[in-house]
């Protein structure tokens, strides 16, 4: 199972009467898909987390994959990108 979020909306704060509100790292130990990855856009860019299985990934094929999917985003988004086949762009 895998998930790809782009989140393009900037985290709002909730607004609760008399209160404020912050958001909380939370740690997680486990995940819901084998392979999940979640964009998020910013002033400084696009961030990028992604979620994976341990007993199906090593972190350096998920470095890897991250790697190469920044270049075929860096490449895609270059003048004359959209005009590449994916074969030319990844390797």
């Amino acid at each position: 199972q895998v998930l790809f979020n782009f989140h393009t909306e900037p985290a709002v704060p909730f607004r609760f009467a008399g209160t404020t509100t912050q958001p909380v790292a939370v740690e997680r130990t486990t995940t819901k898909f084998d392979l999940s990855l979640a964009l998020g856009e910013s002033p400084a860019g696009l961030h990028a987390t992604f979620e994976y299985s341990t007993d199906l990934f090593g972190r350096g094929w998920i470095e890897r994959l991250a790697a190469e999917y920044a270049a075929f985003l860096r490449v895609m988004t270059s003048a004359g990108g959209a005009d590449l086949p994916v074969a030319a762009i990844v390797p």
